[in-house]
């Protein structure tokens, strides 16, 4: 049997969905809660990767930046076990190998995107050996998608 159906068997029905659901909203209210706190756009990145991990129970959890006029995703935030991991990966905007992996769909396309399973899912082979590497088994990415003009219109004067 396959260990998660040993664990669904000895959960009653709708715990699995009301511990998801509890999970979910307290990554919603951590999220306020960073939005409130954070004096920096840094921080605030930091902090949703940091409430993703606690209270999500991810491995990983990293925010990257696509600039205007590049092609190439950057890290600027990240919580959990990376252990070199985002030093050793390129990912790119692009519709090409290192681009169509959740990142680089994700943004591309400004729709979620994932890797079910790292180990097989074809579209993750220019990073496959690294994140099997450090026990990672899928990929989500949700793309976060800045709507503003000016500093003045950005949040709390963020640039």
């Amino acid at each position: 049997m396959h260990p998660r159906h040993a664990v669904r068997a000895t959960i009653p029905p709708g715990m699995m969905e009301k511990a998801a659901l509890e999970r979910a909203y307290r990554m919603f209210v951590g999220g306020h809660q960073a939005v409130a706190e954070a004096s920096s756009e840094r921080d605030l990145c930091q902090a949703i990767c940091r409430a993703a991990v606690d209270e999500l129970g991810y491995r990983l959890a990293w925010i990257g930046l696509a600039e205007p006029g590049s092609t190439r995703v950057t890290p600027v935030a990240h919580a959990g076990y990376e252990q070199g991991y985002l030093e050793s990966i390129v990912i790119s905007t692009t519709d090409d190998e290192q681009g169509r992996g959740p990142t680089g769909t994700a943004i591309r396309e400004r729709r979620v995107s994932a890797a079910r399973d790292i180990a097989t899912d074809p579209r993750f082979a220019p990073w496959r050996t690294d994140a099997l590497a450090r026990g990672y088994a899928s990929s989500a990415a949700i793309p976060l998608v800045v709507l503003r003009k000016s500093r003045r219109e950005s949040p709390r004067g963020f640039p």
